[in-house]
Formats: structure tokens, C-alpha cells, sequence
């Protein structure tokens, strides 16, 4: 991973919206050096959107519906003729 870009606190003091706007616009942090340490301004993650909650109505319908395919499928036949179609079409080799 490449070292984020290094800038003088002076240069940040002296350009604070420029940094702050590169930071955002680039998604990439920067470390702020000083004479007694370093700093990593970095973005922060993107806000999630907050979850919608569950109307009563929607849980009834989807419990309503729950056993609606129930008749339709027989899960016996239905694993029999999947196992029809995976088998081979091939001929038996005799040797």
C-alpha cells in the first residue's frame, strides 16, 4: 500500500479548506508533520443509510404467503426428476 502524502503543519494552517476539501474529494489521508509528532487526517467512512422498519402490514402479507407454494410442488418428484437429469446419457461401455 502506498504511504499517504506528507504535508507540513504550516502548509495545513495555511491551507486548511484546500486540504480538508482534497481529503474528502480524493478518499486518500494525509499525515500533518510537526517538530514533536505526526497526525493522519483521514475521511471518515460513508454514513449508512439507516434501515426502514417493517410495517405490521408487510409481516401479514409475507406470513399470508407463507405456504402459498405448499400444493404446487411435490418434493419427492421434484428431487426424483433432478436426479433423472444429472444422471449420464451415455451407453454403457462394455470391455
Amino acid at each position: 500500500m502506498k504511504e499517504p502524502k506528507k504535508i507540513a503543519f504550516s502548509e495545513l494552517a495555511a491551507n486548511l479548506p484546500i486540504v480538508f476539501e482534497r481529503v474528502i474529494r480524493e478518499r486518500k489521508p494525509v499525515i500533518v508533520e510537526k517538530k514533536n509528532g505526526r497526525v493522519i487526517l483521514r475521511p471518515m467512512p460513508p454514513r449508512r443509510m439507516p434501515r426502514r422498519k417493517k410495517a405490521l402490514s408487510d409481516t401479514r402479507a409475507f406470513r399470508s404467503a407463507f405456504g402459498a407454494w405448499s400444493n404446487l410442488a411435490d418434493g419427492e418428484n421434484l428431487k426424483a426428476m433432478i436426479a433423472s437429469e444429472r444422471g449420464s446419457n451415455r451407453t454403457p461401455v462394455a470391455l
